[in-house]
């Protein structure tokens, strides 16, 4: 899955912190462990200085940004702080950082929400709502169960059921060491509709005439017809057929279009980064070009979906105007 914004960057980077954390507690960090995972983070730290503004904050693209995020500024600094045992962390990042926050906090204690997140999970209203009505119905319930842990069974899971949900319970422990507690909550929820995306791919030409074996365009239309007014951040992954390459002075035209946030080029795609879909249908266009030609081509693939709703997805298949143009050599679809 793509990983090209300050937002995407900063989930993969804070695992590595909090799983050094728990490994060396628990006396099980192997030095192969340690430098993976310190590779990773400064690997990421420095992806993330990418998307740092002037000013110290930091957004989802960065200066294609017109202002940073507060979540995400904050998310930076605390992340930053945690993995100064690990790796080496400038303070002047975090001290740029919290003096944007600072100037963005109010009398009351709060910061103001400023620039935008694209995971609107994050964001969501009826989530607080809801944490709100859990606390005010919980209750006591009277429930005891013991699990003892020791160095024969240290790694070995046990668990316990928790009879009512909403209720009030209290874990306590006696001994020395380090153990992991973790409440697991599972719910249902409403089948989503079949289809939450509507997405289309035309060629320009359609047949094959003229320069279309070696030059034709490629016409995407997409739309979100799900339940919400719009997507979070969505991904538009687009395959090429065999022995074509983007055109990369018409693919970079899209950066000027608003939704397009970033893109991605490589040998067979593109990938583009949308700020949000709505109901409202958008179209891209790009050209593509032949490289080497290939016969009897295989359709190729476009992947729509939302990056934090992955299950809300949808492809279509598109053919180049001569897939089965004679006179040319055998190759392998993509």
């Amino acid at each position: 899955m793509p990983h090209g914004c300050g937002e995407q960057n900063m989930v993969r980077f804070a695992p590595n912190i909090y799983i050094q954390q728990y490994l060396e507690k628990s006396g099980q960090l192997t030095p192969e462990i340690r430098d993976k995972a310190q590779g990773f983070l400064k690997s990421g730290y420095q992806r993330e200085l990418t998307y740092k503004h002037n000013d110290g904050s930091y957004s989802a693209f960065g200066k294609s940004d017109a202002t940073g995020n507060t979540w995400l500024t904050a998310f930076v600094v605390k992340c930053f702080g945690q993995a100064r045992p690990y790796i080496f962390i400038d303070q002047q990042h975090i001290e740029d950082a919290l003096k944007w926050l600072q100037q963005h906090q109010m009398e009351n204690g709060c910061f103001q929400s400023v620039g935008k997140l694209l995971n609107n999970a994050l964001q969501d209203p009826m989530m607080s709502k809801a944490l709100q009505c859990l606390h005010k119905s919980s209750n006591t319930t009277d429930i005891y169960t013991e699990f003892h842990v020791d160095n024969t069974n240290q790694l070995v899971l046990q668990q316990a059921t928790l009879p009512q949900i909403p209720g009030e319970y209290t874990v306590t422990s006696q001994g020395q060491g380090c153990a992991l507690v973790q409440l697991t909550l599972r719910y249902n929820l409403p089948p989503k509709s079949a289809t939450t995306f509507d997405l289309r791919v035309e060629t320009d030409p359609k047949e094959c005439t003229g320069n279309a074996r070696t030059h034709f365009s490629l016409i995407l239309h997409a739309r979100y017809s799900g339940g919400r007014s719009a997507t979070n951040m969505a991904i538009l992954e687009v395959k090429l057929p065999s022995g074509y390459l983007p055109d990369k002075k018409s693919v970079r035209k899209l950066e000027n279009e608003g939704l397009v946030k970033k893109l991605e080029l490589s040998a067979d795609g593109v990938i583009l980064y949308l700020d949000q879909l709505t109901k409202e249908e958008t179209t891209f266009t790009f050209s593509v070009e032949q490289d080497f030609p290939v016969k009897n081509l295989k359709p190729a693939t476009v992947r729509l979906y939302d990056y934090y709703e992955t299950a809300e997805h949808t492809e279509a298949e598109y053919s180049a105007p001569c897939s089965s143009a004679p006179g040319t050599e055998e190759g392998n679809s993509r």
